[in-house]
């Protein structure tokens, strides 16, 4: 099975996901930036239909990296001097 052919391309997506906005009210403004704490992978495909004409449709799905655990942190340590 070829993934690809003449006209014809399947690709793979990937990257992070974080959010920014900007809000602005009666005399004040208001900018929120998160750091990308998300992943992102897809899978895709492009036809090209002329010389100058390609149609590309993709889908996505997103994973959390960071998840706060109930507990954590919690622990002991050992100190090895003593």
């Amino acid at each position: 099975m070829r993934a690809s052919t003449e006209r014809t391309s399947l690709f793979l997506t990937y990257g992070g996901t974080g959010s920014f906005s900007h809000v602005t009210g009666r005399g004040y403004t208001y900018n929120e930036f998160d750091e990308p704490l998300a992943t992102t992978f897809g899978i895709g495909a492009q036809q090209t239909l002329a010389r100058h004409l390609t149609v590309r449709a993709d889908a996505q799905a997103m994973t959390v990296l960071w998840v706060p655990i109930r507990g954590a942190g919690r622990g002991r340590g050992v100190d090895p001097a003593r």
